[in-house]
């Protein structure tokens, strides 16, 4: 069973890779690939750290899957200012 949960968690991953980099491929912006992605990859490897059912390495999955939130309002805020301050030195 558990097995089947690390493959869930690995094909999940793929899809949402897969789509991220098509649609900034569509945009023209595949240097950004890496601050969309290295979430996504942290909450999963966090995720799959949390199944395992050693005391260590949930404690380490928990903090994975915390922190990709704080990473995610973190990447959001710093675009909004960056798009601001283009905005406005125009």
């Amino acid at each position: 069973m558990i097995y089947l949960q690390y493959f869930l968690i690995v094909f999940g991953f793929t899809v949402y890779l897969i789509l991220i980099i098509k649609l900034l491929e569509h945009f023209g912006r595949k240097d950004m690939a890496l601050y969309f992605v290295s979430p996504i990859f942290l909450y999963c490897l966090g995720f799959a750290l949390r199944l395992s059912g050693e005391k260590s390495f949930i404690d380490i999955g928990y903090f994975f899957t915390d922190s990709t939130s704080l990473i995610i309002y973190t990447i959001f805020s710093a675009m909004l200012v960056l798009g601001q301050l283009k905005y406005w030195k125009k």
